[in-house]
């Protein structure tokens, strides 16, 4: 792990090469950036596509957060590939077609802003996990007619379960886990962004960490009023945690019945069940940040401690949203609809 760059300009012919391609899968794994662009064939053959192309692509990177995003990159494209739990299934996938499955999960967005939907949506949607299901809880407010459509042609299985106004946050959260059909839940926030490899880091994170909820911390801030993201430290990443961002956390269903579910209160749900997670002695891992970006708006958060409260704890800092925290493609600002008083979570 205090390896930066592997270069291999060329590999011997007379080694092994399944034991060249397993050094290689399993050095991307602890995130050291590759660069082996003339590998023979009968290594080749062994590592899979996805990663077999980004170890062809040269080492430039000489920024910072570029080079940790590529890092990423080539990890997640390791698991994704060569991880047992999700290669030796694909092995087997025409004899056990079910084995092949991944587990389900279930992203729950709880909202009672509608003009946020269609973008906090469309960034569901675009997930790049393939087993994945929506579960939309508008929280005392009715769903747009362009909502709907846009849920009728996404070509994901979705349910909507509508909840009064009067319910706590807590509760609502409780109404769309129950109606959740996926054997993971994840919770999206309705004003934050992420990138379309999010659910994957989640769902690799849980699979290497053997952890009861996994999630990133909220360490890419966007400050709406001045266009600007911070960096600031929120403690270590890839490692046991006590907190990790309300948004993106992932749990098994029975782990989440297991400890009673989410508290049926207005606030600080998420804080709630990381308590929770806590004291029935579960474990609670923190990913990496990247892929995750949280919002500050100009008014309407439980928790407000005023953008300077960001800025001077922040260590980096760029104009919008930097690409390379969202997988090679910043989003650009969301409309600012009117600020409500009562917002969804801190």
């Amino acid at each position: 792990r205090q390896v930066g760059v592997v270069d291999c300009p060329r590999v011997p012919t007379d080694v092994d090469p399944a034991a060249v391609a397993a050094l290689l899968v399993q050095l991307a794994m602890t995130g050291a950036v590759l660069h082996a662009p003339a590998l023979p064939e009968r290594v080749t053959e062994l590592i899979a596509p996805e990663l077999r192309g980004l170890l062809a692509v040269p080492a430039v990177e000489t920024d910072p957060l570029a080079r940790e995003a590529r890092s990423v990159r080539q990890r997640r494209a390791a698991l994704r590939g060569h991880a047992s739990a999700l290669a030796l299934p694909g092995l087997a996938g025409t004899t056990f077609p079910e084995l092949a499955r991944l587990p389900a999960v279930s992203a729950i967005l709880v909202t009672r802003r509608p003009d946020h939907l269609p973008a906090a949506l469309q960034m569901i949607i675009e997930q790049s996990y393939p087993e994945l299901e929506l579960v939309l809880c508008p929280h005392g407010v009715e769903v747009p007619v362009a909502v709907r459509k846009l849920l009728a042609r996404c070509g994901r299985p979705y349910e909507i379960v509508p909840v009064p106004g009067t319910a706590s946050f807590g509760e609502a959260l409780g109404a769309a886990t129950r109606r959740a059909g996926g054997s993971l839940v994840t919770k999206f926030d309705d004003d934050d962004s992420y990138a379309v490899d999010h659910v994957w880091d989640l769902v690799l994170a849980r699979h290497y960490s053997g952890a009861d909820l996994v999630g990133k911390g909220s360490e890419f801030v966007y400050l709406e009023p001045l266009d600007v993201t911070v960096r600031r430290p929120s403690g270590a990443a890839e490692t046991d945690a006590q907190l990790v961002a309300g948004g993106t956390m992932l749990i098994a269903r029975g782990d989440l019945e297991a400890v009673g579910g989410w508290r049926p209160v207005p606030r600080s749900a998420d804080l709630g069940l990381l308590d929770r997670v806590r004291r029935h002695g579960g474990t609670i891992y923190r990913t990496h940040p990247l892929g995750y970006v949280y919002h500050r708006r100009p008014a309407g958060h439980t928790w407000d401690a005023g953008q300077g409260y960001f800025l001077d704890t922040a260590y980096a800092r760029w104009p919008g949203l930097p690409a390379e925290v969202l997988g090679g493609a910043g989003r650009p600002p969301r409309p600012r609809g009117p600020a409500r008083a009562e917002a969804e979570s801190g």
